[in-house]
């Protein structure tokens, strides 16, 4: 599965996406992620966006390293914390 929606809802995101592709959990680390990837591009390359964004739950490494290849960089951490 890929998929592509907005990012946030201010004005500022706007020309921002957030991306997603997911693969079954019998078959991370095993190099399939990236072509998902680049279907999204290919059909994004038209439109008049600023940068995709990804995020990862972590532990996640598999999926650090499939960003990092794609050319993602980290950029924040977002820690939750559950009440109750």
């Amino acid at each position: 599965m890929r998929s592509s929606q907005p990012c946030r809802a201010h004005p500022a995101f706007a020309r921002t996406i957030e991306t997603s592709v997911c693969v079954a959990p019998d078959a991370a680390g095993a190099g399939i992620g990236s072509a998902p990837y680049q279907r999204l591009f290919a059909a994004l390359a038209g439109e008049n966006l600023h940068r995709p964004v990804a995020g990862i739950a972590p532990p996640d490494e598999a999926s650090v390293r499939l960003h990092a290849r794609l050319g993602f960089r980290p950029m924040a951490r977002r820690c939750a914390r559950r009440r109750g």
